[in-house]
């Protein structure tokens, strides 16, 4: 589960940085409830995260090319959400540095 909720986030991102949307406030909030829930749940293996991330983007079914850019991007929120928590990060703030989340 918690897996699959950090994998959603990762998503999230990546469509919010590929396609450039603006956040909304559904987004905004999802986006904290799931960060505060993963904060509750991340462990010490960001391998398996990072493998499962990688999965999501051949779901898309892209081309090629972007195939290994979604991969690579997937591979760097998922790292870097990870840390944040880690880091004890306010899910607002992950959230904002998603683009999901305005800045206040």
């Amino acid at each position: 589960m918690k897996l699959q909720l950090l994998i959603l986030v990762a998503t999230f991102a990546v469509v919010a940085n590929s396609f450039k949307i603006q956040s909304g406030i559904a987004l905004c909030s999802e986006c904290m409830e799931y960060i505060q829930d993963l904060s509750t749940k991340v462990s010490d293996d960001d391998k398996e995260c990072e493998e499962r991330a990688q999965k999501m983007c051949d779901i898309l079914s892209l081309p090629e090319l972007m195939n290994k850019k979604c991969r690579q991007h997937v591979i760097e929120e998922v790292t870097k959400i990870v840390q944040d928590i880690k880091n004890s990060k306010p899910p607002r703030d992950i959230c904002t540095d998603l683009r999901l989340c305005r800045a206040q």
